[in-house]
């Protein structure tokens, strides 16, 4: 008993039933809330609440109330005593210790049926250890269904449907010009395409992009232009790949160098492709082992297999370089 009064010592004198609206024409009315609160402010009325039940009569001359829901400190669910009654609405509800206790019940299009009188009665113990039921009514009207109510919430139809086509005009009208503005920056992307590079035949599902660029190159920008267009710099898996690469750069020329993704900046003596972070093939690598040679690039005086060397090549003093994207389709 004594831990009933330490945890629920806060709770009210007054409690409170909202219906709202409190007038309803059915089939006009979109949505009636029935919502009885308990609120836990500081009261000496009752020290601790069992339960929470709304009921409801068709008018205020019988004495017959209709259980509709309830809500007590055992379950703490929801209960349902009359599914016809309460048909298709959502209730929800709490019995808080230490704050506001409540039911309510939400119909959308209330119907004839639902008007009368609404009650919410709370049941505890009084700080005397004695029942105690706290209550509260509200009444809700049903208003008679007229020819200019119909007429207005129509009209009202009517000029949101208005709206609604002008705000799906506005919004068309934007999806096409996004769609012209995106297409025209695909057109721009692939004709700077054809200045940027020179594209290889299909290989096992993708692509190689050779960049026709001044003879410079620097690892990172490298990897971003080659990110831009949809794929990352070269990573050779096998003597085949390395074959089709070695024929599609010998249809160039102008350059000694060709930027591949292998890297081992940041893992010290270890090679690794930038985009799947997998080793790079020893077979690959003629390495000098130079200090700050952290990047691998093809050398055709090598036959095209890989060297290392340093991150930035600029011509002169150094060799002309491009850099090979691998595009996946």
């Amino acid at each position: 008993m004594w831990l009933w009064l330490v945890l629920f010592s806060s709770r009210v004198e007054s409690l409170v039933l909202n219906v709202e609206p409190q007038t309803i024409e059915p089939g006009i009315t979109d949505r009636l809330l029935i919502n009885c609160t308990l609120p836990g402010n500081q009261s000496s009325e009752m020290v601790f609440l069992n339960s929470i039940f709304l009921t409801r009569r068709s008018d205020n001359v019988s004495e017959n109330f209709l259980d509709l829901a309830s809500i007590n400190i055992n379950s703490k669910e929801i209960i349902i005593h009359n599914s016809s009654a309460v048909d298709d609405a959502v209730a929800r509800g709490e019995i808080n210790a230490r704050g506001d206790s409540y039911l309510s019940l939400l119909w959308i299009y209330p119907i004839q049926q639902m008007a009368g009188e609404y009650r919410c009665d709370a049941h505890g113990v009084s700080p005397t250890w004695k029942p105690l039921t706290i209550s509260s009514t509200k009444m809700l009207i049903e208003k008679n269904l007229k020819l200019y109510s119909l007429i207005d919430r129509f009209r009202q139809i009517e000029i949101n449907m208005a709206k609604l086509k002008n705000e799906n005009i506005n919004l068309r009208n934007d999806l096409n010009k996004s769609e012209m503005a995106t297409a025209n920056l695909y057109t721009r992307i692939e004709n700077s395409r054809q200045w940027f590079f020179k594209v290889s035949s299909i290989y096992k599902g993708r692509r190689y992009y050779m960049s026709q660029q001044d003879p410079n190159s620097e690892s990172e920008q490298a990897m971003a232009i080659c990110v831009f267009f949809g794929g990352y710099l070269v990573e050779i898996d096998d003597t085949d790949e390395h074959a089709f690469i070695v024929a599609f750069i010998r249809q160039m020329a102008g350059f000694n160098l060709v930027l591949t993704g292998g890297t081992k900046q940041g893992h010290k003596d270890i090679w690794l492709y930038r985009q799947s972070n997998t080793k790079v093939p020893d077979w690959l690598m003629q390495l000098r082992k130079c200090a700050n040679c952290n990047t691998l690039y093809l050398y055709d005086k090598i036959n095209w297999y890989a060297l290392d060397t340093f991150d930035y090549h600029t011509h002169p003093p150094y060799e002309p370089a491009r850099f090979l994207c691998e595009i996946p389709l």
